[in-house]
């Protein structure tokens, strides 16, 4: 080498910090029971939540109107309906897993219970649809399910609500065992109107009420 070169050493250090290892050992089950919820009345309930749920691992959603005394299973984000109009609401979630070393988890404080009280009457209202020219009649093709006690009248208006002329059922024909497609008619009073909107008005009570499930017009 050299005479002039010089080989430069650098030295590394290292630190160790103090480590405190945790294991944890969870056992196959458990239950996670909220506070009751009550004062107010529900017919359906809806459970809104976020967990992880691995491999391997459970979570069941369960709710109770007679205070813990039966159980019965609910998925999150699915409407509910009630058996009976309920006064109080217990709601709880059971863990399971096949492996000692892992587990479902639930962020807990993000859990959010929705619970719903229908009422025994109501109106359905599409938004309005202005033509050119005047429209002199209209037939209307709809998938309902009107359960015994309850009632569904279709109304429609070309004045944009100023009137409204009930709707007159034409045929009906069965879809399945909960729906039935019914097609309605209409002749308006007066021809010029362009302005042509319809609405439902349904009747029943807090646990039978009428449905509507697609809904098609046409204009002449």
């Amino acid at each position: 080498m050299p005479e002039n070169s010089r080989v430069k050493k650098r030295k590394f250090y290292s630190r160790f910090y103090k480590v405190k290892p945790y294991g944890y050992d969870f056992q196959s089950s458990g239950t996670l029971q909220f506070q009751p919820v009550t004062g107010v009345q529900f017919t359906d309930l809806n459970i809104d939540e976020y967990s992880a749920i691995p491999e391997a691992n459970g979570l069941v959603w369960e709710y109770s109107t007679d205070g813990g005394m039966t159980w019965d299973a609910i998925v999150p984000a699915e409407e509910e309906r009630l058996p009976n109009v309920a006064a109080q609401v217990l709601v709880r979630v059971r863990f399971s897993s096949s492996l000692n070393n892992d587990t479902p988890a639930l962020n807990f404080k993000d859990v959010n219970m929705i619970g719903y009280l229908n009422k025994t009457s109501g109106i359905y209202m599409t938004r309005e649809n202005e033509l050119t020219q005047g429209v002199e009649s209209t037939k209307v093709y709809t998938q309902m399910d009107i359960p015994s006690g309850t009632t569904l009248q279709w109304f429609t208006t070309n004045n944009g609500g100023q009137t409204w002329e009930p709707m007159t059922i034409e045929s009906t024909r069965p879809i399945d065992e909960d729906w039935t497609e019914y097609t309605l008619t209409r002749t308006f009073t007066d021809p010029t109107g362009n302005k042509v909107r319809y609405k439902a008005q349904m009747t029943g009570s807090v646990l039978t009420y009428p449905r509507i499930h697609t809904l098609g017009a046409t204009l002449s």
